[in-house]
């Protein structure tokens, strides 16, 4: 199980969060967050025409996030307001593919610039090291979220390559994602194959 108790967390600008994982009896504050959140900006993928999960999904999906020993959910509180929410899940699926962590971040507007975004990866990344299974971390923004994508670049993350018109707005715009990755697997980032070593390559 992997839950972070709560911990105090001073922003560079001296205000103070509580950082834990939130329980089932969060997930009407987890879902009016969401609705916030989607309502001040368009720089995450649920947007406001879209239906919110029920009560009892959310309970359910937050449960589920605390249970999984490779997933790790990190809420910011300041004065009992969620502020802030993360979360990074990885270690399931295919053999194959069950060394991937996939991560995802937002913060209410107000709380942009402030410090909050490198103070919940933070906690992200060292789980994501500690972990043991997760290798490699990957997430996706939009690509004119310039500050978001410094964010990352300073927390390690490499750019991979770009997804156009990943994502289409409510009044028929579209905007390209930028692929980003950090590896937090043991040692130095190894080689990766340049053959399937299956097939006989004849000279």
């Amino acid at each position: 199980m992997s839950v972070l108790e709560p911990v105090e967390h001073t922003l560079h600008d001296g205000t103070t969060v509580n950082l834990r994982t939130p329980t089932p009896d969060d997930a009407e504050t987890v879902l009016g967050y969401l609705d916030a959140v989607r309502r001040e900006s368009d720089g995450i993928m649920f947007a406001p025409e879209d239906d919110l999960p029920t009560l009892d999904w959310e309970r359910d999906w937050i449960r589920q996030r605390r249970e999984n020993p490779h997933n790790c959910m990190v809420g910011a509180w300041s004065g009992g307001v969620l502020v802030g929410l993360a979360n990074l899940g990885g270690g399931a699926g295919l053999s194959r593919g069950r060394h991937r962590g996939d991560l995802g971040i937002s913060l209410r507007r107000s709380w942009w610039g402030r410090g909050l975004g490198r103070a919940l990866m933070d906690v992200l990344l060292g789980f994501a090291r500690d972990d043991g299974a997760i290798h490699v971390v990957r997430l996706g923004v939009y690509a004119y979220n310039r500050r978001a994508i410094a964010l990352y670049e300073r927390c390690g993350f490499v750019r991979e390559g770009v997804r156009r018109w990943s994502v289409r707005f409510a009044d028929g715009t579209y905007g390209d994602e930028v692929v980003m990755s950090r590896w937090v697997g043991p040692g130095t980032p190894p080689a990766v194959r340049d053959h399937d070593p299956r097939l006989t390559v004849s000279a």
